[in-house]
């Protein structure tokens, strides 16, 4: 019983958001060039998450769901196709990068979800995304920092998360982000399942 009590204080003081080791591989910098240069396409969303039935509403009075910049490598399962859809002829590259940060951590991926690429710039005010969580069905999330903003924090179950550039975290849960107070937050998101 006593063995019994440790193990349950073990796991419930497991972090829901760590810092993993970004190698900077070729290929990711390659890909980092890629997203900062002028032959990438942005798409403009009016709000930072839709709600459906998996993510109910979250609000509180800092919430404001502001608008970002997306450009999508791999959308992920949804109600009309039970898999994952590349849409980018970058989509292997982006691929390969993620995978590679993962299984240079020892994470074994199981499958990747979602990728994008995500722009988040200053807003007027204060406030913070919607809470939600990506999918609804079990997945991890990965975001790397592309850029050193100022501000953008990402906040996942209480704990944040301020990055740098080339940072890389990976969590868990439901999550939301501050925008940066100056400069562009570009990061890589993608979401994954793994064999733990």
């Amino acid at each position: 019983m006593r063995h019994q009590k440790k193990n349950v204080e073990l796991y419930l003081s497991v972090p829901m958001l760590k810092k993993i080791y970004n190698p900077k591989s070729a290929e990711y910098l390659d890909f980092k060039k890629y997203c900062m240069s002028e032959e990438i396409t942005w798409t403009y969303s009016q709000r930072h998450c839709e709600m459906g039935d998996y993510n109910p509403p979250d609000w509180d009075e800092d919430c404001c769901n502001f608008g970002f910049y997306c450009h999508p490598f791999l959308l992920p399962p949804n109600e009309r196709y039970a898999y994952s859809v590349p849409i980018s002829e970058k989509t292997i590259e982006v691929h390969d990068v993620v995978k590679g940060i993962l299984e240079f951590n020892k994470i074994k991926v199981n499958r990747i979800y979602r990728i994008a690429v995500n722009i988040t710039m200053p807003i007027d005010g204060e406030g913070h995304s919607l809470p939600h969580t990506d999918h609804p069905f079990p997945h991890k999330n990965l975001i790397i920092y592309l850029t050193d903003p100022e501000g953008g924090s990402t906040i996942c179950e209480g704990e944040e998360f301020t990055g740098k550039e080339n940072d890389a975290i990976i969590f868990e849960g439901k999550h939301y982000n501050y925008p940066p107070k100056k400069g562009r937050r570009i990061v890589i998101v993608a979401t994954f399942s793994d064999y733990d």
